[in-house]
């Protein structure tokens, strides 16, 4: 248990939460406690029906558990990893405001394109 906690520990902050977040929601539609169908990005439900958890919920579920989903949730934790202990080296809010921005512009983009 003590290599499994320093190897979380070693992972900065914000990273660590988006690959919580990640992980718990490829892990409940693996396990059938929820569908993908309740998680995708639907600009048409969030307006008219108020379902606002699918515009955060699109940007952080990768899909069900497979190696396909492993290798993004990876290769997420490489480059956030790396630009939150370089480029935003003690500086978290920019790194937040960086993370909402691309976000943002991610959601505005689909909903301009219908996706």
């Amino acid at each position: 248990m003590s290599l499994f906690y320093e190897i979380w520990a070693s992972v900065p902050p914000i990273t660590r939460t988006v690959l919580l977040i990640s992980v718990l929601l490829s892990l409940l539609v693996s396990l059938d406690l929820c569908t993908p169908y309740k998680l995708y990005f639907n600009y048409a439900l969030i307006k008219t029906k108020g379902q606002y958890w699918r515009a955060i919920s699109s940007l952080f579920y990768y899909g069900d558990m497979s190696a396909h989903t492993i290798f993004d949730i990876m290769l997420f934790y490489w480059y956030s990893s790396k630009l939150e202990h370089t480029d935003f080296r003690g500086k978290p809010g920019e790194f937040i405001m960086f993370f909402v921005f691309c976000c943002s512009a991610f959601l505005v983009l689909a909903a301009q394109l219908g996706l």
